[in-house]
C-alpha cells in the first residue's frame, strides 16, 4: 500500500490552508489526494509546477462534484495531465 495524505477540501479549515498555500500544502513525494479540488482551483497551478519539476505522475489524485471542464478557465492547468 502506497502512503497517502489526504487534503479534503469540503473541510474549511484545509481548504483555506490550501487557498492560501498551495505549494506547501502539496510538498513533499507522497501522493496526496485532493478531495473536492474544485473548491480551491489554484491548487491545480501548484500541481502542475511540482509536476514540472518532478516528472512524476500520479501523485495527485483528484476526486471532486465537478466536471474539470465545469471549472473557470484558468484552473484549466492541467490540461494534457488529467487522466478520468
Amino acid at each position: 500500500m502506497v502512503p497517502c495524505r489526504i487534503l479534503d477540501l469540503d473541510d474549511l479549515d484545509t481548504r483555506d490552508a490550501v487557498t492560501r498555500d498551495p505549494a506547501t500544502m502539496i510538498d513533499g513525494d507522497q501522493v496526496v489526494l485532493i478531495d473536492e479540488y474544485q473548491h480551491a482551483p489554484v491548487v491545480l497551478d501548484a500541481i502542475t509546477a511540482k509536476l514540472n519539476a518532478s516528472g512524476h505522475p500520479g501523485l495527485f489524485p483528484l476526486t471532486g462534484s465537478a466536471r474539470h471542464e465545469a471549472l473557470p478557465r484558468a484552473a484549466q492547468a492541467l490540461t494534457g495531465r488529467l487522466t478520468t
